[in-house]
């Protein structure tokens, strides 16, 4: 890549045009729940981390492309503190990764026309990109924001369909090696996948076609908590009958079988409690069957009383014999995000990161503590 490529700041400012509407039915976005169940539909309504998540993209978008104006002045209500300072990080991932060559912030990348010839089920179809830059090799970089992924997930699925719809308008990347970038904010690291316009092709190809399937059979998993057809989902039905062919009885089930249907009923009861919550407040409170006399009401609870001042309480021990050392060490419990944010607000500029380096010391695993324990399906 020429030297042209290396502009001040580094990004691309892109008109409101130019980013919106962010997605397409058969867009990315969806890639990595379909590769799970090719009958996934992503839930509409608003949720407070998709609140939170969409704040902080707007954070990273304002950084790649030097626009401050774009968030304002103070973060919204339900936005965390730490939310801003992942994005900050994640941010300045993007860049470090970049190392000066220029970033195509939130692009809207549309399938081209003359691919759409050999691939027609992908004609139209778009996606907007975190971000995305050429190295010094001619080689592309796909960059994908996640606010709170740990690393833990797979997204190849997701990044190769915007590495695919990249170069259909860019072809000098088709036959050089395209990496992809998780930039994880829970975890705050960068997990790089690498992959081929060949492969991932071949993949988003495959994804699209048993999506649009008529025949698709829907597969329970993971991916369940975030559908809008959860609680209506006809899946629910081969897990009844785990991997048998007619009915089962509960009690007849091997334990194995049983945990699948436990671990899948879960997700899908997420679903279902969101999707109910948001019917019975639609209807004043109360949710009636006329047919069946099944009727559930609201009931408002008194909050939880909670301490409004705990130098004020420990003074006030203090009066009836508890020692200052005894009341914080073994009435006060602390976290260690409380304490970073205490830190950063207390000194601006200083990066949560900082903050943490600072406070480490004080943080250990008590004696006897044990990690807890999860378990996973593997076959």
């Amino acid at each position: 890549m020429s030297e042209e490529n290396r502009e001040a700041g580094g990004t691309e400012v892109l008109t409101p045009d130019a980013v919106l509407p962010p997605h397409h039915s058969l867009g990315p976005s969806a890639y990595t729940e379909w590769a799970e169940c090719p009958c996934w539909e992503g839930i509409k309504e608003s949720s407070e981390f998709a609140a939170r998540g969409t704040y902080a993209h707007l954070v990273v978008q304002s950084i790649l492309q030097q626009r401050p104006e774009l968030v304002g002045e103070g973060r919204p209500k339900g936005v965390e503190l730490d939310d801003v300072k992942t994005a900050e990080w994640g941010a300045q991932a993007i860049l470090s990764l970049a190392d000066g060559f220029k970033v195509h912030s939130e692009q809207r990348v549309e399938f081209s026309d003359e691919l759409a010839e050999d691939m027609p089920v992908l004609r139209g179809a778009f996606g907007t990109v975190d971000a995305w830059f050429e190295d010094q090799f001619g080689q592309l970089h796909i960059c994908d924001f996640k606010t709170f992924d740990r690393g833990e997930k797979d997204h190849t699925p997701q990044m190769s369909g915007y590495a695919l719809f990249v170069c259909s308008n860019n072809l000098r990347f088709v036959q050089k090696p395209i990496f992809m970038h998780v930039i994880a904010g829970g975890a705050q690291k960068v997990i790089t996948y690498q992959t081929n316009f060949e492969t991932a092709a071949k993949l988003v190809l495959s994804l699209v076609t048993a999506h649009l399937d008529p025949k698709a059979a829907p597969c329970p998993g993971n991916c369940c908590q975030y559908c809008a057809k959860a609680s209506s989902c006809p899946g629910t039905d081969s897990m009844v009958a785990v991997a048998m062919e007619r009915p089962v009885r509960w009690s007849e089930l091997h334990m194995a079988d049983k945990a699948v249907i436990a671990e899948s009923l879960k997700k899908i009861l997420k679903a279902f409690d969101a999707e109910f919550k948001k019917e019975i407040e639609n209807a004043g409170g109360v949710l009636e069957n006329p047919d069946t006399g099944v009727r559930w009401q609201r009931f408002e609870k008194k909050p939880s009383r909670k301490c409004t001042s705990i130098s004020s309480l420990g003074e006030e021990l203090e009066k009836h014999n508890v020692p200052a050392d005894t009341f914080i060490d073994h009435v006060c419990s602390v976290s260690m995000k409380g304490v970073v944010e205490a830190l950063c607000a207390a000194n601006p500029g200083m990066k949560s990161g900082a903050a943490e380096e600072i406070i480490s010391p004080f943080w250990g695993i008590p004696p006897g503590a044990k990690g807890s324990v999860e378990y996973k399906r593997i076959a």
